[in-house]
């Protein structure tokens, strides 16, 4: 790739507060590239609670934080990504109000259009990863616009599904190219527009490979645990299927259910001796855990949310040479090696003991099957899109 000090303008969600496949990208193209992150515009609107409420001070403070001690800018420095710049504008999440996004539209812009006259930005490649920087995408002199869509977000927990369709036709009706990271919305998108990608999620190759080719040392918190063990990891919520780790806790009762990630509000943890929360984990923890896991699981419900989503978790445990057992789904191959997939509780408890009854002589080839599916692969492909793109302008 080569970009001769060329910026892409990348709207996002709030930078370093969970890891998204937004940012893994950003971080790929900005080996080559110079990045303008804008932290998240928001589409749903905060309710009087302790996490809304938190998060509401969090991105005021951000606000400040990034227009005169550049807060936001030295988390990117901690990832060792130099060419990016954060900014965090402060937005009205009231979209259904004209007013409020006339507002929102003028404000944010001109801090935008503040920080390109500071960095000297002109003509950025703009990536929009969220329907919420409609009104803002086609002001910024744009070489080429890009529309990264990682979900179907219309289906995702607490959101106006009429609002965020409306604002993604408007963004649709904007943008040169969409880029889906799930074969589902690249089909539904391309009903859409004429200009639809698939390009699906990559893995941190380097970092999962570590988990069977480097000696990691057993977590104190899983240490005492009883052996074999069955692990989760990722985002709690409530898309999970605790019917699943209940019934694999009674058929199990013998075998450690260790689950790792954040917590969705509301969603509680099926309850039994054998299921063992053990928190959310740094990233470049998870190789220690996932190397003393015997088999992981995908227990997802088979909701619209999850249909349209592609699960990075699959390839991050096939990477750390992780046999899988899952529930269908459109983005997993049945045949790939290391993959077991379950049409039911009972199905899925089976393929699990299949799993733990088999030999391990197979991790290193699980692993390697992940070799080309890195996210600078997957950079390197959203590059070759846009510039196909630009080429047609």
């Amino acid at each position: 790739m080569s970009s001769d000090e060329k910026w892409i303008i990348f709207f996002g969600e709030d930078w370093g507060r969970h890891h998204s496949t937004g940012q893994y990208l950003a971080k790929e193209l900005a080996k080559d590239y110079k990045i303008l992150w804008i932290n998240s515009l928001g589409m749903r609107a905060p309710k009087l609670n302790v996490r809304d409420v938190s998060r509401v001070f969090s991105k005021l403070f951000s606000f400040v934080g990034s227009l005169f001690k550049r807060r936001e800018n030295k988390n990117c420095q901690k990832e060792n990504e130099q060419n990016i710049e954060v900014l965090a504008p402060l937005a009205i999440p009231l979209l259904r109000s004209r007013i409020v996004r006339a507002f929102n539209r003028a404000f944010v812009l001109r801090l935008i259009e503040r920080e390109m006259s500071k960095l000297q930005i002109s003509q950025p490649i703009v990536i929009a990863a969220c329907p919420a920087a409609v009104d803002l995408v086609d002001q910024l002199g744009a070489d080429v616009k890009v529309y990264y869509c990682a979900d179907e977000y219309s289906e995702m927990p607490g959101m106006d599904k009429p609002l965020v369709d409306s604002l993604e036709n408007e963004l649709l009706d904007k943008v040169d190219v969409v880029v889906a990271s799930a074969k589902r919305v690249a089909d539904r998108k391309s009903k859409q527009h004429a200009n639809v990608h698939y390009l699906p999620h990559g893995v941190d190759y380097p970092l999962f490979r570590k988990a069977i080719f480097e000696k990691q040392v057993i977590p104190d918190d899983i240490s005492e645990l009883k052996s074999p063990i069955i692990g989760f990891v990722g985002l709690i919520g409530e898309h999970i299927d605790m019917d699943i780790i209940r019934h694999l806790a009674d058929e199990y009762k013998s075998v450690s259910i260790v689950m790792l990630g954040p917590i969705e509000e509301g969603v509680e943890l099926a309850d039994a001796p054998n299921i063992i929360y053990a928190g959310e984990k740094e990233r470049y923890e998870l190789p220690r855990y996932l190397a003393y896991f015997d088999v992981c699981i995908i227990p997802y419900k088979q909701t619209k949310r999850v249909e349209f989503a592609n699960p990075t978790k699959l390839n991050e445990y096939l990477a750390a040479g992780r046999s899988v057992v899952t529930i269908p789904h459109p983005e997993i191959d049945s045949d790939a090696i290391g993959i077991y997939v379950a049409k039911d509780n009972i199905s899925f408890a089976e393929n699990v003991g299949h799993v733990l009854q088999a030999s391990a002589d197979e991790k290193e080839k699980i692993s390697d099957s992940m070799a080309a599916s890195t996210w600078h692969d997957r950079a390197q492909s959203l590059v070759a899109i846009i510039n196909a793109c630009s080429a047609k302008s």
